[in-house]
């Protein structure tokens, strides 16, 4: 959240090493400047911060170069050139100690996975629950089926969906990421582990039939982010 504003909210992250979290480029319109950010951990309310809330501050900002929503664009631009590679790294100033609360989750073993057609997710967020209203002053959480690709661009006839974006959601709608949401996780569970298979991006309105949610797939990117998290 912007450190200006302590009970303010923009994005959801996930940490994924004690230094590191990922979540959605497009958070960052803002402002790039590490100043400018804080992070607050195990917190489930927006209004009040709980005693046992972890706070630490941005120290670096990794924008994917390949992500283009922060450049010129006009009616002519083409949607996927704005929306594809919508994935950021955010440095922590200080490691965050592991705890039953708080753990990071766990990364594709390759970057080859892909959710099958079907597989049952979960995304989380302190977005709002319909269309134009205000943000949940508590964190939720909803579980939302992979669309395969294809059927995806079916539903989606003036855009096109890119190879690293991965969506989710129910053909008849109803159930959704939504406004505020932006950068959250989209895991699956693998045994005892929740796998990070995706990070909320885009999408067109919320929970309308045949419009299932948009995420910036994670696998494509392990080579970047183990790179440049030293991971």
């Amino acid at each position: 959240m912007p450190r200006e504003e302590p009970n303010g909210y923009k994005c959801t992250a996930t940490l994924i090493a004690p230094r590191w979290l990922v979540t959605a480029a497009h958070c960052f319109r803002d402002s790039l400047k590490p100043d400018k950010w804080v992070v607050n951990l195990r917190r489930h309310g927006i209004i009040l911060q709980e005693d046992e809330t972890v706070v630490r501050y941005a120290h670096r900002i990794i924008i994917h170069p390949g992500y283009n929503g922060f450049k010129p664009w006009n009616h002519t631009t083409p949607w996927l050139w704005r929306k594809e590679h919508d994935i950021a790294l955010v440095e922590l100033n200080a490691p965050v100690q592991e705890s039953e609360s708080v753990q990071p989750v766990c990364l594709p073993v390759d970057a080859d996975y892909w959710p099958p057609k079907g597989t049952l997710c979960r995304v989380a967020g302190w977005g709002v629950t319909l269309d134009r209203t205000q943000s949940r002053h508590f964190l939720r959480e909803v579980a939302l089926p992979v669309v395969d690709r294809k059927q995806c661009q079916t539903w989606f006839t003036d855009r096109e969906i890119g190879q690293t974006q991965l969506c989710a959601g129910y053909e008849r709608g109803a159930r959704d990421a939504c406004s505020g949401d932006s950068g959250g996780p989209l895991v699956t569970r693998n045994g005892s582990q929740w796998i990070l298979v995706g990070i909320v991006s885009t999408g067109v309105g919320c929970a309308k039939p045949r419009q299932p949610g948009i995420y910036t797939a994670v696998a494509p990117y392990l080579t970047w982010i183990n790179e440049q998290a030293g991971l």
